[in-house]
C-alpha cells in the first residue's frame, strides 16, 4: 500500500512535467510562429530574392497562424536594379491543410493573391526585362542542370487572383506604347501538381480601354497542358495597330473586333502541342490607311470569321467561314510603277528609325510557311468595290469596279486540293466580268470560265493617248472562253479557247468633226492559245462595218499624221502603267516564238473615204461595199494566203483584188490580181489640174494589174484602159509635168474614143532604188514623152508602115506643087491615122526654097536683067509655097475626106536652102 501512494506522486511529478513541456512547446510554437517567423521572413526574403535576381524586393508583413496553419503576406513589392517597379502584390493568403502530413503533400485550402501587378516592358535596345529576369535564373541553375527536376506534390483546393494589374510597355519604339489589363480576375479549382490531373480555371480582365478578356477551361501541371475557352470583346484594333507601329507602313484608324474560340495545349518531349478550334472573329468599321495619310485605302464595316483554327503539331490552319460586306480598297500605282497598297501593306523594310532590333544572336526559324497547309471551306466578298488610280500616267487614270461579289469554296493548299471559284464584277460603265471555275495552289493549276460583257473600250483611252493623240469613244467588248493553266518545273503551261467581240468603236483624232476609224463589230471566233509548247490559231476574225477616214489638210499634211507625229519617243510612262507592266510579265514568261494562225480573216460592209483639201476645188473619194476574205494566214510553213475581196469606188467603179502570197516564207511570193472598172475620171480633175495640167471633163477608166513575185523578182502587168476620155480646160499649175498632155490623148485615143495602154515592170525588190509605184510612174511617163515627140510614129504603127523620109514632110519637085505618087501614099498613111485619131489635127506649113525653086519658076531669057529676079522670086516662091500646102490639104480632105476643120494650113515659109537637099513641106498634129 505503501509503495503504490510513493508511486503516486513520482507520476504526478511526471504529468506536470509533460504538461508544462507540452504548454512550453507551445508557448515556443506560437511564439515562433506568430512572431519570430515572421519577422525573420520579413527581413530575409527581399535578402533571398535579390540574391538570385538583380532585383531589389521589400515585404511590409508576414502574418503567420501557426494554428490554422495560414500565411499572410502584405505590400510586397519588386523592382529591378534601375530602379523600376516590377511587380507588386497587396496581399498574399495561403491556408495549409494538417492533412499534408497524411497525404505526403503539400496541400492548401485557400491560396488568395491580391491585387497583384506586373510590369512587362521592352527596353530602349529591344530586350524584354521579364527575360532578362529568367536568363538570370537560366544562369544560376547551370550548374544543377544535369540533375531531373521533380516537382512536389502540390494540391490547391481555391486559388484566387483578384483584382490583379498587368501593365505592357514598349520603349523600343520612337512612338512608346502603354497598354493595361485591370481588373484581372483568375480563379482555380481543384489545383494539383499530380500526374494526369486537371484543374478548372476561369479567367477574367478588363483593358485600359473598356475591352474585356475572358476564359475558362482545364490545366494540367504533369504534363504541361491546358485546355478551354478564351473570348476578347470590343477590342480596339487601332490599339493593336499601335503596338506595331514602328514596324509597319501602315496606320489602322478604326476599328473594334470581338474573338472567340476553344484551345487545347500540350507540352511534351516532342515539343508543344497546340490547336485552337472554333474561332470566331466579328471585325467592325475597321480602316486602313497609309501611314499618316487621310484616304482610308481598306476599309470594311463587318468582316465575319467562323470556325477558324490551327493546329501546331500538324501545321495546319483551318476556317469554315471567311465573309465580308461592302468593303472598300481605294488604293494607286505610284509614278514608279508600284502598287501602293502592297508597298504599305509589305514593305521591304521599317521606316527609318522606327525600330530597334534586338541584340543577341539571330536563329533560323523553325519552319517556313511552305511547312503549312490551310484549308477555307467558304470565302465570301459581297458588294465591295475598288478604286485604283494609275498615277503612272499624267494626268491619273481613274478605275472603278463595283459591286464586286467572290466566291470561293475549299481553298486550301493541300495536295490536288482545288477550289471552286465564283467573281462577278461590275464597272462603273456598266461592263460585267465574270470568272468561274476551279482553281488549286498545290500544283498550281486553274481550270476557269471568263465572261466579258459589254466592257467600256474607251477606258484604255488614257493609255491610248499616252502614246498618241486620238481619242477611243464609244465601243463595248464581250468575251467568253476557258482558260486552263498548269504550272511546273519545267514552266507554266497555259491553254484558252474561246471568243471575243469588239462592237461600235469609234476613234476620233481631237479637235476633228469626223472620225478616224469605226466599226460595227470585230469578232474574233474560234480562238485557241497555247503556252508551252506555243502557239496561237484563229479560226475566223470577222470585221463588220469598217469605215476609215484619210484627210489631207489644206498645208498638206494626212489627218493619219496628227497621230503619228504624236507617238513619244519615251515610252517610261506607258511601260509603268499598268497595261505595260501586264504585257512586260507576259514577255518575260514566253518562251520563244509564238506562231499563229488563222483560217480566215473577213470583211463585210468595210468602206473608207479620202479627201484632200490642200487642192482646190477640193478632192473627195469613196470605197465602199467592200467585202471579202483573206484566207489560210500563217507565220510557219509556205502555204499562200488566198486573197479575195472586192468595193466600189464612188458607189459605181467596182474594184476587185485575188490572188495567193505567201508573206511569212523563207521567200516571199506572190501573184495577185487587181481590176477595176468604170471609174469615172472626171472625180480626180483636181488632181489632173494640179499634176497634169489640164481639169478632165468627162471619161472612164478601167484597170488591170497582175503582179507575181518570185525568187525576189518582181514583174508586173499593167493595162490601163481608158474611155471617152475628154480633157477640160488648161491649168497654169506650177506643178504640172511639162508635157502636151493634150496632143498625147489624141495620139492614143481610137475612133471609138478609147486609149489602151500596157505598161510592163520588172524590178527586184532587194535593190533600194526599186520602188513599184516609182517604176509604174516613171515608164508611164518616158511612154507618154516618146509619143508626143515622134507623134507621127503613132500614125505608122496604126498603118503597120514605116516611111524612110517619116510622115511629118512631103516632098515636093522643084518649082511644082504637086503631089508625086509615092508621097500620095504617106498622106494615105496619114489620112488613115487621122480616120483612126478623131481627136488630132493636122497643120499643113508650105514651104518653098530659094536655091532650089528660083530656077524652076523664073524665065531664062536675054530680056530679063538680074535686077529683076529678087522680087519676081519671092512673090512665086510664096505662091508656090501656098500651093504645096493647099495640094496636101485637098490631098487629105478632099480625096482622104478628113473634116476641113481638122486640117489647117499655116502660113508659108520662104526658105533660101534646104539642109537635107530636099524641098519639103512640114505636117504636125495637135489635139482638137
Amino acid at each position: 500500500m505503501h509503495s503504490r501512494d510513493a508511486k503516486k506522486p513520482g507520476r504526478k511529478r511526471w504529468r506536470v512535467f509533460v504538461l508544462f513541456a507540452a504548454a512550453g512547446l507551445l508557448l515556443l510554437y506560437s511564439v515562433a510562429g506568430f512572431w519570430i517567423v515572421p519577422r525573420v521572413l520579413t527581413a530575409k526574403l527581399p535578402e533571398l530574392i535579390a540574391a538570385q535576381l538583380p532585383v531589389t524586393a521589400a515585404v511590409g508583413e508576414i502574418h503567420l497562424n501557426p494554428f490554422l496553419l495560414t500565411v499572410t503576406a502584405s505590400d510586397v513589392t519588386v523592382k529591378g536594379d534601375d530602379g523600376d517597379h516590377l511587380v507588386g502584390l497587396k496581399q498574399l493568403y495561403a491556408n495549409l491543410q494538417v492533412s499534408s502530413l497524411f497525404r505526403w503533400a503539400v496541400v492548401l485550402k485557400e491560396v488568395r493573391l491580391t491585387e497583384p501587378d506586373a510590369l512587362v516592358q521592352v527596353l530602349p535596345d529591344g530586350r524584354m526585362n521579364v527575360l532578362t529576369l529568367l536568363d538570370s535564373l537560366e544562369d544560376s541553375a547551370t550548374a544543377d542542370s544535369d540533375k531531373p527536376v521533380q516537382l512536389p506534390t502540390i494540391e490547391v483546393k481555391e486559388f484566387a487572383l483578384e483584382g490583379g494589374k498587368l501593365v505592357f510597355r514598349d520603349l523600343s519604339s520612337k512612338t512608346a506604347f502603354e497598354a493595361a489589363l485591370s481588373p484581372i480576375q483568375l480563379r482555380v479549382h481543384d489545383f494539383t501538381t499530380r500526374i494526369d490531373a486537371e484543374s478548372r480555371f476561369e479567367f477574367s480582365a478588363v483593358t485600359d480601354r473598356g475591352e474585356k478578356i475572358g476564359g475558362e477551361g482545364h490545366v494540367m501541371v504533369q504534363p504541361l497542358a491546358a485546355r478551354g475557352a478564351l473570348n476578347a470583346t470590343g477590342v480596339d484594333v487601332r490599339r493593336l495597330w499601335q503596338a506595331v507601329q514602328g514596324l509597319v507602313n501602315f496606320e489602322i484608324t478604326d476599328g473594334r473586333v470581338d474573338l472567340a474560340g476553344s484551345f487545347a495545349a500540350r507540352g511534351s518531349s516532342d515539343g508543344l502541342a497546340l490547336r485552337l478550334s472554333d474561332g470566331r472573329v466579328e471585325l467592325k468599321r475597321f480602316r486602313l490607311a497609309e501611314k499618316g495619310g487621310s484616304v482610308p485605302l481598306i476599309s470594311m464595316p463587318s468582316l465575319s470569321i467562323a470556325g477558324a483554327g490551327f493546329d501546331l503539331k500538324k501545321r495546319h490552319v483551318g476556317v469554315e467561314f471567311v465573309q465580308t460586306d461592302d468593303a472598300r480598297i481605294q488604293t494607286w500605282v505610284s509614278a514608279d510603277g508600284s502598287a501602293q497598297l502592297l508597298t504599305v501593306l509589305l514593305p521591304d523594310s521599317a521606316p527609318p528609325g522606327e525600330a530597334t532590333p534586338a541584340s543577341g544572336p539571330q536563329t533560323s526559324p523553325a519552319f517556313t510557311i511552305e511547312d503549312w497547309s490551310f484549308q477555307v471551306d467558304s470565302l465570301a466578298v459581297n458588294n465591295s468595290s475598288i478604286e485604283l488610280q494609275d498615277r503612272s500616267l499624267s494626268p491619273p487614270v481613274p478605275l472603278a469596279f463595283g459591286p464586286i461579289n467572290l466566291s470561293v469554296k475549299n481553298l486550301s493548299n493541300q495536295p490536288n486540293a482545288n477550289a471552286s471559284i465564283a467573281l462577278d464584277v461590275r464597272d462603273e460603265f456598266g461592263g460585267q466580268f465574270d470568272i468561274s471555275g476551279q482553281a488549286g495552289i498545290n500544283p498550281v493549276m486553274a481550270d476557269l470560265t471568263v465572261r466579258v460583257r459589254k466592257a467600256a473600250v474607251e477606258k484604255v483611252e488614257p493609255y491610248v493617248r499616252a502614246f498618241a493623240d486620238m481619242d477611243v469613244v464609244n465601243g463595248t467588248a464581250d468575251a467568253e472562253g476557258q482558260i486552263n493553266f498548269a504550272g511546273s518545273s519545267a514552266g507554266p503551261r497555259l491553254q484558252y479557247r474561246g471568243s471575243m467581240r469588239v462592237n461600235n468603236l469609234e476613234i476620233f483624232i481631237p479637235d476633228d468633226q469626223r472620225d478616224l476609224m469605226k466599226f460595227t463589230a470585230l469578232a474574233v471566233n474560234g480562238v485557241q492559245i497555247d503556252l508551252e509548247p506555243n502557239n496561237v490559231q484563229i479560226s475566223e476574225i470577222a470585221i463588220d462595218g469598217l469605215q476609215g477616214n484619210l484627210i489631207i489638210e489644206p498645208d498638206g499634211s494626212l489627218n493619219v499624221n496628227r497621230v503619228v507625229a504624236t507617238v513619244k519617243k519615251e515610252s517610261t510612262e506607258i511601260a509603268e502603267s499598268l497595261p505595260g507592266r501586264l504585257v512586260r510579265a507576259i514577255k518575260e514568261n514566253i518562251r520563244g516564238p509564238v506562231p499563229l494562225h488563222i483560217d480566215a480573216l473577213r470583211v463585210t460592209r468595210a468602206s473608207a473615204s479620202f479627201e484632200d483639201r490642200s487642192l482646190k476645188p477640193e478632192f473627195a473619194m469613196t470605197l465602199g461595199d467592200v467585202q471579202g476574205d483573206m484566207t489560210d494566214i500563217s507565220t510557219v510553213g509556205s502555204d499562200p494566203v488566198k486573197v479575195e475581196i472586192g468595193g466600189k469606188i464612188n458607189a459605181s467603179a467596182p474594184l476587185r483584188i485575188s490572188g495567193t502570197a505567201v508573206p511569212f516564207g523563207e521567200k516571199t511570193d506572190m501573184d495577185m490580181k487587181v481590176s477595176l472598172k468604170h471609174f469615172r475620171l472626171r472625180s480626180i480633175s483636181p488632181y489632173s489640174g494640179k499634176h497634169v495640167g489640164y481639169t478632165i471633163q468627162k471619161g472612164q477608166l478601167s484597170l488591170l494589174l497582175e503582179y507575181r513575185l518570185s525568187e525576189d523578182i518582181i514583174d508586173g502587168k499593167n493595162e490601163i484602159f481608158l474611155r471617152q476620155l475628154t480633157l477640160g480646160e488648161r491649168t497654169d499649175s506650177p506643178n504640172a509635168i511639162a508635157l502636151p498632155l493634150d496632143l498625147a490623148v489624141a495620139l492614143l485615143k481610137d475612133a471609138d474614143g478609147n486609149i489602151q495602154i500596157n505598161v510592163p515592170i520588172r524590178g527586184d525588190i532587194n535593190d533600194p532604188k526599186f520602188s513599184v509605184g516609182n517604176v509604174f510612174a516613171d515608164t508611164l511617163i518616158k511612154f507618154v514623152t516618146g509619143i508626143v515627140s515622134s507623134p507621127f510614129k503613132v500614125m505608122e504603127g496604126l498603118a503597120g508602115a514605116v516611111s524612110a523620109e517619116g510622115l511629118d514632110r512631103v516632098r515636093f519637085a522643084p518649082g511644082s506643087s504637086a503631089i508625086e505618087d509615092d508621097q500620095v501614099e504617106k498622106l494615105e498613111v496619114i489620112i488613115e491615122g487621122l480616120q483612126e485619131r478623131p481627136s488630132l489635127r493636122v497643120e499643113i506649113r508650105g514651104r518653098a526654097y530659094s536655091s532650089l525653086d528660083a530656077k524652076a519658076l523664073v524665065p531664062q531669057g536675054p530680056e530679063t536683067t538680074s535686077a529683076e529676079k529678087p522680087a519676081a522670086d519671092e512673090q512665086q516662091l510664096r505662091e508656090l509655097a501656098r500651093q504645096r500646102a493647099k495640094s496636101v490639104w485637098e490631098a487629105l480632105v478632099i480625096a482622104g475626106d478628113i473634116e476641113p476643120e481638122r486640117v489647117t494650113i499655116l502660113p508659108e515659109e520662104v526658105r533660101g536652102k534646104s539642109a537635107d537637099g530636099q524641098i519639103t513641106s512640114t505636117l504636125s498634129l495637135s489635139a482638137e
